[in-house]
């Protein structure tokens, strides 16, 4: 018999917050700055799933392997320097939550199921939204891409998955009592390793 739902994870970035276009836009106008030019509807198709820093090494590595050259270290690093202070100016000016994730939230809260937020984003940045939203009360924790730790040899997402659980595991609370709910399918595949309820979706209503 299947347990109580008692916390469900969501992934933040494109779900909770639309922040999948300004993110691929502060990285396309980085990249064009270092004399890189992808567009950021190229760089929207990579951006779920992945911290800002793996999205432009991604971005970088297949535009190289398309172009047969080599990946520029230098142009990465001072793309992800120019990325982040663009993306970080765009979430001070207030990018609102999303009304019907909010909702969608609340109402899962308010019958004690635990919100967790597993974002891409960086902590300053999430948390910088949930504090102009007034949304951060009703949240359990969240996870950023930034947090440690960081396992070596994983991604921002496999680690952040692996922090999740073990901090709930503190919680005593199981994976099987558990939901995870993703928009890339990318971050779903890590959390079926580790839970058999996921939920692939590009909305919560």
């Amino acid at each position: 018999m299947r347990e109580t739902l008692r916390a469900i994870i969501i992934a933040f970035d494109g779900l909770v917050a639309d922040t999948l276009g300004a993110r691929a836009q502060a990285i396309a106008d980085a990249l064009t700055s270092e004399g890189t030019p992808i567009s950021a509807e190229a760089i929207a198709e990579r951006v779920a799933g992945r911290s800002l820093e793996e999205t432009i090494e991604h971005v970088l590595r297949h535009h190289a392997a398309q172009s047969g050259e080599s990946i520029d270290h230098t142009t990465r690093d001072l793309a992800v320097l120019r990325a982040r202070r663009s993306y970080s100016a765009i979430i001070a000016l207030g990018l609102p939550l999303h009304a019907p994730a909010t909702a969608w939230i609340l109402n899962h809260a308010a019958n004690g199921v635990k919100v967790i937020l597993r974002a891409d984003s960086a902590r300053a940045d999430v948390e910088t939204m949930l504090r102009l939203s007034g949304f951060s009360d009703n949240i359990a924790f969240a996870r950023c891409a930034d947090d440690l730790p960081r396992l070596r040899g994983l991604s921002m997402t496999e680690s952040g998955w692996s922090a999740i659980i073990h901090r709930l595991g503190a919680m005593q609370i199981t994976p099987s009592a558990c939901r995870a709910v993703e928009v890339a399918q990318s971050a779903a595949k890590i959390a079926q390793t580790l839970m058999s309820d996921v939920v692939l979706t590009s909305t919560l209503s």
